[in-house]
């Protein structure tokens, strides 16, 4: 007999079986989803998935950089309690009419920095997040030529820190608090890509990493989220002077408090 009050979550031998593979693809956007106003939001189906394999039913979900809340739709559909915090008035606005009326999901408009210091230390049970990529949006792609637009225009948001060392410290401060705030064996699952400004290469899942586990946090695992399909007007870049990778894949890093 399995004792249900040791399970790390609700799936049957099968799910766990799919969900354990290291890359994984098929989890897109519906067309609802890309009609949304955020620059650079993630698939409900693939917060689904992470909420369904890393916690169980009633657990309280975070995400601290949340967006229009695709993280709190998901923690909503999947019968979980969620908080949800984002710098933009806007954002909040469109993550609260996602929603509709839910007592069990709260969306608080506010810098995350300045909000988790309020929450009681211990009491998350997983934390999904996808944060800005440092200031990428603000630069000009020459992947798929898109226009750019940024999150905000505010000082305290970190898409407009322009130094990379800057980003990361002022990254790290959030999680610093993030680590406070989760329970012992509590997840914290981060996406992230790698990123490039013409010549320089920023790993920037290795660089979180290093600074996550600085913090405390071990790193349990990572998964590939495979997004080549959502690609289709690539170019073959620097040709044909320097080769470089037309990257279509991200990381789901899985970090987990002892």
């Amino acid at each position: 007999m399995i004792d249900e009050k040791k399970r790390c979550n609700d799936l049957n031998g099968k799910e766990w079986l799919q969900n354990s593979f290291s890359v994984w693809r098929g989890l897109t956007k519906t067309s609802e989803e890309k009609a949304l106003k955020h620059p650079a939001s993630y698939p409900i189906a693939l917060c689904e998935k992470l909420i369904h394999t890393f916690s169980k039913k009633k657990c309280t979900i975070l995400d601290p950089f949340n967006g229009i809340g695709t993280t709190m739709v998901a923690a909503q559909k999947t019968e979980r309690k969620g908080m949800g915090i984002d710098l933009s008035a806007e954002f909040c606005k469109i993550a609260k009419s996602r929603l509709k009326k839910d007592n069990k999901i709260k969306i608080i408009n506010g810098n995350s920095e300045v909000i988790l210091k309020k929450i009681k230390s211990n009491s998350i049970d997983l934390c999904i997040t996808s944060p800005p990529y440092w200031d990428i949006l603000n630069m000009n792609r020459s992947v798929d030529n898109k226009i750019k637009k940024s999150y905000s225009n505010s000082t305290d948001d970190l898409g407009n820190i322009k130094n990379y060392d800057k980003f990361m410290a002022k990254l790290m401060v959030i999680f610093r608090e993030v680590h406070r705030i989760l329970k012992v064996e509590g997840y914290c699952i981060i996406n992230v890509m790698d990123l490039r400004k013409k010549a320089h290469f920023y790993p920037l899942h290795i660089d979180v990493t290093n600074e996550m586990q600085k913090i405390g946090f071990i790193l349990d695992d990572i998964i590939i989220w495979d997004r080549q399909q959502d690609y289709n007007n690539m170019r073959p870049l620097g040709y044909p002077f320097k080769f470089r990778i037309n990257k279509v894949h991200e990381y789901l890093l899985i970090f987990i408090k002892e």
